[in-house]
């Protein structure tokens, strides 16, 4: 792995390893137990990356990939982010 290749991120759905700028990250609160959309502030807790594309968050919604993969529940405010970025 090269060094430019350590700052990139995989999307979790096309496997794709992109800028982090490219991605939106979901984190899942410790505390709420909950998953969040990581945009400004820094969450503590296990991540998982996701394209910005229309493609690959309309598969992560449908199939609910976040939620099997980071084991828990969207909260309703990042749903409603995701919803508007549809």
């Amino acid at each position: 792995m090269s060094r430019k290749d350590k700052f990139k991120r995989q999307c979790i759905i096309c496997r794709e390893f992109k800028d982090k700028s490219e991605l939106i990250r979901f984190t899942k609160d410790f505390q709420t137990q909950n998953i969040e959309i990581n945009e400004e502030t820094e969450f503590l807790g296990r991540s998982a990356y996701v394209c910005k594309s229309g493609d690959c968050l309309d598969i992560a919604i449908k199939k609910q990939v976040i939620e099997k993969k980071l084991k828990a529940k969207l909260s309703k405010t990042a749903q409603e982010k995701l919803l508007k970025k549809i």
